[in-house]
């Protein structure tokens, strides 16, 4: 099964470029790199899409991860510091093996997404991040934290690849 996940973040910035970073999936393949997280601001976060292929189908045991690399770490003290905070992962499928649909709210039912580059979090599943690791990541994450990458260590995402509710 095919996916497409957004992920939102935002930087805090340091230093003479914007923060980036490259992501890879569950078999170590690269799915996005060198990509620019230009916003400093949480309620406008910069979006990126990837596609990950070869995924199990959705189901409400089924997870998968993405391992999020901060690219350009700057860092002179504790003032002047670049991060990226994950604010938000989405997916869309591509359930007929054609073409990616959303849900349509208007006729509660799923329709062709035509750009599957601006799809909202209305059109996706209500899904979560279910596990985050590495980065020296707090051990007790709750569903809906923000997700800090710094320093140059990965951080993995697991995200549930449930259903769940529309949104």
């Amino acid at each position: 099964m095919d996916y497409k996940f957004k992920i939102k973040a935002y930087q805090q910035a340091a230093g003479d470029e914007d923060a980036k970073i490259s992501i890879t999936d569950a078999d170590g393949n690269v799915v996005g790199s060198n990509l620019v997280i230009s916003s400093v601001d949480a309620d406008s976060p910069t979006m990126h899409v990837v596609e990950v292929t070869g995924l199990d189908a959705p189901a409400d045991d089924n997870t998968t991860q993405l391992t999020i690399n901060f690219e350009n770490e700057y860092y002179v003290d504790s003032s002047t510091d670049r991060n990226v905070i994950i604010t938000r992962v989405d997916w869309i499928e591509k359930a007929d093996g054609i073409s990616y649909k959303i849900w349509d709210k208007e006729t509660s039912s799923m329709i062709e997404c035509t750009d599957t580059d601006t799809f909202t979090s209305e059109q996706t599943f209500n899904k979560i991040i279910t596990a985050i690791a590495g980065n020296d990541q707090p051990a007790s994450y709750t569903p809906g934290d923000y997700i800090v990458v710094w320093s140059g260590q990965p951080v993995t995402l697991t995200l549930s690849l449930s259903k769940g509710d529309y949104r």
